[in-house]
């Protein structure tokens, strides 16, 4: 059976992919911890879709946010930086579904208050978790800075694409609401 518990971090600290062990509480640590948290809500948020595109977009998320997090958790002073895992391409395709679920999308001009259903309360959860990564990766930007200018525009832009879809799901739902009446 393999071990699940090391005892090695018991005194508040941890390691990363590169580098000397880290206070549990360092930037990043920090920072890779909300993208986890933000990767945890995301997979809540795709296990509760009825749409089967808007779940087929959470999941490429989650599968990028393992990228993010592999490029955040290298020592800023380790001699051989990784190749960068999220570049152009990935914020393209962000910004490429997030057009594609905006498509004659009525956006409110109020704001919305979470809960009017669970499938939406969820990403809209997993919007505000992404926001705390985002201001965690700002942090490492402005004290170490970061290796890869990508990563911050892709946590920012996950945002807007998570708010588009919270706003679908919603759309969604009062059409079938407005149907039943």
């Amino acid at each position: 059976m393999p071990e699940i518990y090391t005892r090695k971090g018991d005194q508040g600290t941890t390691t990363i992919r590169t580098g000397p062990r880290r206070s549990k509480s360092d930037e990043i640590i920090e920072a890779v911890g909300a993208i986890d948290e933000a990767d945890a809500a995301i997979g809540l948020a795709r296990s509760l879709q009825d749409d089967p595109a808007v779940a087929t977009a959470l999941l490429q998320v989650q599968k990028h946010l393992h990228d993010v997090m592999a490029e955040v958790a290298v020592d800023p002073e380790h001699p051989q930086r990784t190749t960068p895992l999220i570049d152009e391409k990935h914020l393209q395709w962000l910004e490429g579904q997030i057009d594609i679920f905006a498509e004659n999308l009525q956006v409110p001009n109020y704001f919305i208050v979470p809960g009017d259903t669970y499938p939406a309360a969820t990403l809209d959860l997993a919007r505000a978790i992404v926001r705390r990564a985002e201001r965690r990766l700002v942090e490492i930007k402005d004290h170490a800075g970061l290796p890869n200018a990508y990563l911050l525009q892709y946590i920012n832009r996950l945002s807007s694409l998570l708010h588009t879809l919270e706003l679908r799901v919603l759309s969604q739902h009062n059409a079938l609401h407005n149907q039943d009446e």
